[in-house]
């Protein structure tokens, strides 16, 4: 998570006044971004089609709903990868 969160960090602390930058687009996006990139790997598996629909789903999502925030584009391949790398038990 610190990938996108490091990119995040850039928008409330330089780029104050941007849309991006403002609470609910860096906590809907990451969010969103998160339950997306979990839900593709679920359905789709580690594969290219549901790395590019994940993307897709979630810039849709991010401008319906007005919470652009482009570093959370990043969590679907953080998701995926938590899930590859997960211990079972």
């Amino acid at each position: 998570m610190l990938a996108s969160l490091g990119g995040s960090s850039i928008f409330p602390f330089g780029l104050t006044r941007a849309p991006a930058a403002q609470l609910w687009a860096i906590l809907g996006g990451h969010l969103g971004g998160a339950c997306i990139g979990i839900a593709c790997a679920q359905f789709l598996g580690s594969s290219l089609l549901a790395y590019a629909l994940a993307v897709s789903l979630l810039l849709a999502v991010m401008l319906a709903t007005r919470t652009v925030h482009p570093p959370a584009g990043a969590n679907r391949i953080i998701m995926d990868s938590a899930q590859a790398h997960r211990v079972r038990c």
